[in-house]
C-alpha cells in the first residue's frame, strides 16, 4: 500500500519556497500490541470506561466530562474546549526556517521524531534539490518552527543523499540534563596507560554502521512464538543471558584487544562460544602476564517498548 502524507506545506528561508509532502519515517505497524483481556473462561476484552470514583458510577455520555487543570489539593480550574480553541494558533502550512546552524550544536535529548519530506509536485523540484545541495554543501541543517496537531513545534531539516530529512525536537522546557539525577555521573582520572589500551581497542573495532546487525530479533522471536501458539504448536523457549562477570579494567581491556585481532569480531564475541571462568592468581608462579578468556556480554533482551 503506497505511504500517504501526514502534512503538506511549504519550507521558506528568505524569499524561497519549497512545497513539500511530509512522510512518517517510523513503520508502526511492525509493533506488536496486546489486548487486556478477562482471566479464566472469560476472555472477555478489558476496556476502560468514564468512571468517576468520587460518585463511584460509570459517566453516560461524553457531555458529562469535563477538562480542569490541577493547581493544589484538590483544587483544580476547569477550562472550556472554546477557551483552548481561543489561544490555539492556526496552523499556516509553512514552516519558517531561522537558522541554519552545525548539527553537532543540537543536544541528543533534543531530537524527536523523524519525518521523510519530498518534494509536492515537479514545480517543487528544482527548489527542493537546490536546498538539499546547499545544505549538504555547507554541512549545515535548518532550525525553523511549524505547527503541527495543534501546537507549534520546532525542526530540523537535514540533507541526505536520498533528500530531505525534517526531525522535531523537543523544546528546552521538556529536556533533563544530568543535574536533575540522583546520582549524576562523577568524572573520575583517568591513567594513561587506560586510555591508551581503551584508544586502541575502539580503532580496531572502527567499521561502518551499515555492517551493524539491527534486526529485532526480540521481535523476530515473539513473533515466531505468536505464530506457534495460534498454530498449536509447542512453544521453543531460548537459554537465559548469564550476567557478564566483573573483571579489573584492564585485564579486560587486554583480554578485548585479543579479541579484536580475530578476523571475525562478531564471530569471536557471539553468546555461543562457551566461556571459561578463571580467576587471576594475584601472585602468580610465573613472571608473565596471566592470560584471561574474555567472551564479550551477550546482547540484551530488548524490552517491549522497543518491539
Amino acid at each position: 500500500m503506497a505511504l500517504r502524507s501526514v502534512w503538506t506545506g511549504i519550507i521558506t528561508f528568505s524569499l524561497v519556497s519549497i512545497g513539500i509532502k511530509v512522510y512518517t519515517a517510523i513503520e508502526s505497524a511492525q509493533k506488536i500490541a496486546f489486548n487486556q483481556l478477562h482471566k479464566g473462561e472469560c476472555l472477555g476484552q478489558v476496556g476502560r470506561k468514564d468512571y468517576c470514583k468520587k460518585c463511584d458510577e460509570t459517566l453516560a455520555t461524553r457531555e458529562e466530562l469535563a477538562k480542569g487543570y490541577k493547581h493544589g489539593d484538590d483544587q483544580f480550574v476547569i477550562v472550556t474546549q472554546e477557551e483552548i480553541d481561543s489561544i490555539t494558533p492556526a496552523s499556516n502550512k509553512n514552516i519558517q526556517v531561522l537558522r541554519f546552524v552545525d548539527r553537532s550544536q543540537i543536544p541528543d535529548t533534543f531530537f524527536d521524531a523523524p519525518y521523510l519530506a519530498a518534494p509536492d509536485g515537479v514545480a517543487s523540484n528544482k527548489a527542493y534539490a537546490l536546498f538539499q545541495a546547499v545544505l549538504k554543501q555547507t554541512g549545515k541543517v535548518a532550525i525553523g518552527k511549524v505547527i503541527l496537531r495543534e501546537r507549534e513545534e520546532p525542526v530540523v531539516i537535514t540533507a541526505t543523499a536520498e533528500g530531505l530529512i525534517i526531525q522535531t525536537l523537543r523544546f528546552a522546557r521538556e529536556v533533563r540534563n544530568f543535574e536533575a539525577l540522583p546520582s549524576p555521573p562523577k568524572i573520575e582520572a583517568i591513567a594513561d596507560d587506560e586510555l591508551q589500551l581503551a584508544t586502541q581497542l575502539v580503532e580496531r573495532m572502527i567499521g561502518h554502521f551499515d555492517e551493524i546487525d539491527l534486526t529485532d530479533h526480540y521481535y523476530t522471536a515473539l513473533r515466531k512464538m505468536l505464530d506457534q501458539k495460534i498454530a498449536g504448536e509447542e512453544v521453543e523457549t531460548v537459554a537465559q543471558a548469564q550476567p557478564a562477570k566483573v573483571v579489573d579494567i584492564m585485564e579486560a581491556l587486554r583480554a578485548s584487544l585479543t579479541i579484536a585481532t580475530t578476523p571475525n569480531i562478531e564471530a569471536a564475541a557471539t553468546p555461543d562460544v562457551e566461556s571459561e571462568s578463571r580467576s587471576v592468581d594475584p601472585e602468580p608462579a610465573a613472571p608473565t602476564q596471566p592470560k584471561l578468556t574474555l567472551v564479550a556480554t551477550p546482547a540484551r533482551k530488548k524490552s517491549r517498548r522497543a518491539a
